[in-house]
């Protein structure tokens, strides 16, 4: 009875199915006895489309980390994946230890504030060399 109900689930695999992690994927899916639709990583909000829509019942990750920063940058809607009460998956997990769970929360959330930093950085130098044209534009238009 339990594999026809595994059968009938629809089933999410989020990892980029010819990157380094796909083979570990592949194995972990085969050890549990699941297969399902592959989103690449960065397509994390193509599978929450599928979730909140009723096509996706298990969603798998390669790590915690995937689906923590697709939390935060808001590709995840998560309270609706609670709400349709979305098994999740993790091919490495930290397991019951509360100590390792905290430290990959932790970890997770440093790597996001970090690469939102940068975004910022990156922004922020933009939009001075478009200061720095525009006025260098303002300048040469206003002396002939």
């Amino acid at each position: 009875m339990k594999e026809n109900a595994q059968s009938s689930q629809q089933i999410g695999v989020v990892c980029d199915r010819h990157g380094p992690e796909a083979s570990r994927v592949e194995a972990y899916l085969d050890t549990v006895g699941l297969s399902g639709r592959w989103y690449a990583l960065n397509d994390l909000d193509d599978a929450d489309r599928d979730v909140v829509r009723g096509r996706l019942d298990t969603v798998v990750f390669v790590r915690w980390q995937d689906l923590l920063e697709g939390i935060w940058n808001g590709e995840v809607s998560f309270d609706r994946w609670q709400e349709r009460r979305v098994d999740l998956r993790f091919v490495e997990s930290p397991g019951d230890d509360d100590r390792a769970r905290l430290e990959t929360v932790t970890r997770a959330w440093l790597r996001h504030k970090r690469a939102g930093r940068r975004r910022q950085i990156v922004s922020g130098i933009i939009l001075s060399l478009v200061a720095i044209a525009a006025a260098f534009v303002t300048v040469q238009l206003s002396h002939p």
